[in-house]
């Protein structure tokens, strides 16, 4: 299944996620998936279906916490 990781509450860094039209889940996760700086895609579910149900702002936080 791949390597898998997790980030403590106490070590997210949080942002504000501004609502803008074309800034869609689907986008962050391609933006993640180009990344390889600590390699943001493994705190997320590998199951699509699954990544597609979580929030904006957690998916913006956690690619922020491991970009930065």
């Amino acid at each position: 299944m791949g390597e898998r990781r997790s980030i403590k509450c106490v070590d997210v860094q949080v942002m504000q996620l501004p609502h803008y039209e074309n800034l869609t889940v689907e986008k962050l996760f391609e933006f993640a998936e180009t990344y390889d700086n600590g390699d943001p895609m493994t705190v997320f579910p590998e199951v699509r279906k699954e990544r597609l149900k979580l929030q904006r702002s957690y998916i913006g936080n956690c690619i922020y916490t491991i970009v930065g």
